[in-house]
């Protein structure tokens, strides 16, 4: 019967990596995953406010284009439903949500005013921020 060297590379354990190196590590890839979903979430938010910009400015008050107020309301609808990754980014939520319900109303008929504080209400939440208890 043939031996097992002991001390060949494929029965060696891998090298122990010390705890702290493990935690920065982890650590690091979560600030860059949040890093990356803040800029994105601000690039939407930048879109939406140069759509609304264009809107004001570009159309010297003639009538606007479906496919530019459709864009536009396809990015409130994703700025408002997606994940804040920052709690200060909750703000600009309720800054597209405050900009729909307080000019002319809305003519929407899907709830959308709903879903928008629907995703509000869940940042909030997962953010730790909850409603007083009476």
């Amino acid at each position: 019967m043939a031996r097992l060297d002991t001390n060949s590379p494929l029965r060696q354990p891998p090298p122990v990596r010390p705890r702290d190196a493990i935690t920065a590590e982890i650590e690091d890839e979560a600030r860059a995953r949040t890093l990356a979903l803040r800029d994105a979430f601000e690039a939407l938010y930048a879109e939406w406010l140069r759509n609304r910009a264009d809107s004001i400015a570009g159309f010297g008050g003639s009538d606007i284009p479906r496919a530019h107020s459709d864009r536009e309301d396809e990015l409130a609808r994703l700025i408002t439903t997606t994940p804040a990754p920052l709690p200060w980014m909750i703000f600009q939520k309720l800054r597209v949500l405050e900009h729909y319900l307080a000019e002319d109303g809305t003519n929407w008929t899907d709830n959308r005013e709903l879903v928008m504080l629907a995703g509000i209400q869940a940042d909030l939440l997962r953010f730790g921020i909850e409603a007083p208890r009476s």
